[in-house]
């Protein structure tokens, strides 16, 4: 009879923690991050031979959860972080393209084109002239805040890098910090409560960077392959990493060679169509292949107009190597070497130059972090300025075509173009060839608008305006590529979310019905203990 009413006590106790764990989860109902609690409930075991059970302990109190399920969530959601951000930054780009029908770089083109036929109607009317003046600075002007104003998008994004990093680290020191109290705590809710705020805090790192979590003993948390946490002690930060390419270009053809060229040949020499020179091979040949490589180093390092940007040297194997002095994709240039007198063109080795680089990348203890999602990875795209993935820099790219392939075309009989340079930095618009145009020169440049066969090169063939709108047709076809992306990424995060949350949150029906449940078992062991008190108060009354 005593083992009865210890067996009801047992039933009493693990009933009301039932019901204080139900009542704790209704309250939490809409707290957020917050994961459904059930009470772990088991039989004790037996007294003696014949069986007879001591009741039900309270193993504790676990929470609901599915760590595959989880692990899915996050991992999409990361992508999604990804297609977001790149979505976001591609609206702004459209921006920077947007045209009317009276403004824009179209319009401006327009605009230029009609000064020239009026010019070459009147090619002595001054207001004529002014006008193509005008109309051609504001090309310059047009497409220079257009290359600006994309270059400001990456300083942006390379800005919000940084405060990113930031944020990501102090991610894992709350993390560090949350496995730190969860080895001390002995109380199981206590440690629900920090799991909860952890998975919070893994999950907001997500949207940043692709992570690996494996939640046994000891934990341990990955960052593009590289463990950023392991349990509590060991917190491994982030830093970016800054660094910068200078373009090389090596010209190893053997065309260069003195046994090709005849004394008295003359070379000219361009650096990015706007600055130039030439140089009268020297008939004191040796037969040194390499003289007029030599005299070609000799020429650019003494001419004060190119030696601010490049410097020109032989490497060991008697290359001519022709070096930005200002790394990164900022000091990009364009060297023409042509001999003059046989028409001969000398190009760079691909495989043996460089381009210009700007790379940044995120590292944990010198070691380059893979990125393949979040915001992350949709900023180092962007920063990169040879990765694949850039849109921003393509569009740079394109822009640089456009303003060379103008300079090439403008040029007049003299010799001299109407537009210069080799990209946007240095192109420019030269107003004295205006008052020196030739009827010839007019006409020319009257006929460029209705061309549709100039080679832009990469297999892209069409006329000026066609490429303009080439390009921004380009820019919109990207946004949309990556929005269709980002909604089907959308619909399988709420799907999985969907299950997720109908698996840890809490149902409020199923919470009432299993409180009637405890209740009554609650009611039923307080009727037994009644009972029991009831016969063991008639017993001691015979007396």
């Amino acid at each position: 009879m005593i083992n009865s009413l210890f067996t009801a006590q047992s039933g009493l106790s693990v009933s009301q923690s039932a019901i204080d764990n139900i009542s704790n989860n209704i309250a939490n109902q809409n707290t957020e991050g917050y994961k459904k609690r059930v009470a772990s409930i088991s039989e004790m075991s037996s007294l003696n031979s014949v069986n007879i059970t001591r009741g039900v302990k309270l193993d504790g109190i676990s929470r609901i959860t599915n760590e595959y399920m989880y692990n899915n969530l996050i991992s999409t959601q990361s992508r999604q972080s990804y297609f977001t951000y790149t979505s976001d930054l591609l609206s702004d780009v459209e921006s920077v393209f947007y045209e009317t029908d009276d403004s824009g770089l179209t319009s401006e083109l327009n605009r230029l084109f009609q000064s020239i036929e009026n010019l070459r109607s009147d090619p002595t009317n001054s207001i004529y002239k002014n006008d193509l003046i005008t109309n051609g600075s504001n090309i310059v002007d047009t497409i220079s805040n257009i290359y600006s104003d994309l270059e400001r998008e990456q300083d942006t994004t390379k800005t919000t890098l940084y405060q990113d990093v930031e944020v990501i680290n102090s991610i894992l020191n709350q993390i560090g910090s949350l496995n730190e109290q969860m080895g001390k705590t002995t109380s199981s809710n206590a440690a629900n409560d920090l799991l909860d705020k952890r998975d919070a805090l893994e999950q907001e790192l997500a949207q940043y960077v692709d992570i690996e979590v494996d939640r046994n003993e000891p934990y341990q948390l990955k960052i593009g392959g590289e463990v950023a946490v392991r349990y509590n002690t060991n917190i491994h930060e982030v830093k970016v990493v800054e660094s910068y390419v200078a373009q090389k270009d090596v010209y190893s053809t053997s065309g260069l060679n003195d046994s090709n060229i005849t004394d008295g040949d003359v070379f000219s020499i361009s650096l990015n169509q706007t600055l130039s020179m030439n140089i009268t091979v020297d008939g004191s040949l040796t037969g040194d292949e390499t003289d007029i490589k030599q005299q070609i180093v000799d020429a650019i390092n003494s001419n004060t107009e190119f030696s601010p940007y490049v410097v020109a040297s032989l490497d060991n194997s008697g290359n001519l190597v022709i070096t930005s002095l200002q790394e990164g994709d900022d000091g990009a240039f364009n060297l023409e070497i042509e001999n003059e007198t046989t028409g001969e063109v000398y190009t760079k080795s691909e495989t043996k130059s460089k381009i210009g680089e700007d790379k940044v990348e995120i590292q944990i203890f010198d070691e380059s972090l893979q990125i393949s999602s979040g915001t992350i990875k949709a900023q180092l795209e962007t920063i990169n300025t040879t990765n694949s993935s850039n849109y921003i820099q393509s569009y740079k790219d394109a822009l640089d075509t456009f303003v060379s392939k103008l300079s090439e075309l403008t040029t007049l009989e003299s010799g001299e173009s109407l537009f210069s340079g080799s990209d946007v930095a240095t192109f420019a618009f030269n107003e004295e060839t205006v008052i020196n145009l030739t009827t010839t020169d007019l006409e020319n440049l009257s006929q460029l608008q209705w061309v549709e066969d100039i080679d832009f090169g990469n297999g892209q063939i069409s006329s000026l305006s066609d490429f303009i709108s080439a390009l921004r047709v380009q820019v919109s076809a990207d946004k949309e590529n990556i929005d269709f992306k980002l909604e089907s990424q959308e619909v399988i995060v709420e799907s999985l979310q969907n299950s997720y949350n109908k698996l840890v949150n809490v149902d409020s029906d199923e919470e009432m019905i299993n409180l009637m449940m405890y209740q009554s078992a609650y009611e039923a062991n307080a009727k037994l203990v009644t009972v029991v008190d009831e016969m063991l108060q008639t017993i001691l009354n015979m007396r």
